[in-house]
């Protein structure tokens, strides 16, 4: 199955957008909404291969983590023994944290 995001452009300007998942290419959908849709003037067909599925658990994961940095950077205290309130600690973990979203980012592009 291929996902496409399709603009539906209509002889009196009107459009429709609409998400599609067809078992065809983006050219025999085309040819398909041309031949079958009334008064059809043009279609935008969207790039398939910028669609991707993504576990929402993994972008949860990604924001669960960039809120803890964020949490230890409040609690930094510098007059505090515990070394996780010192200020290496908050830039090691945040700098941590900021290189996973990069790379679960990267990994979904």
């Amino acid at each position: 199955m291929n996902t496409f995001k399709v603009k539906l452009i209509f002889i009196d300007e009107s459009t429709q957008e609409k998400t599609l998942n067809v078992g065809c290419s983006s050219e025999e959908l085309r040819e398909i909404l041309m031949d079958t849709t009334p008064n059809l003037k043009d279609l935008e067909i969207g790039d398939n291969e910028r669609w991707r599925s993504v576990r929402v658990s993994k972008i949860e994961a990604m924001i669960d983590e960039l809120q803890d940095a964020v949490t230890i950077c409040y609690d930094v205290d510098n007059s505090s023994e515990d070394h996780e309130r010192s200020y290496p600690y908050a830039a090691g973990y945040s700098r941590s944290a900021m290189q996973n979203a990069i790379r679960t980012l990267t990994d979904l592009l």
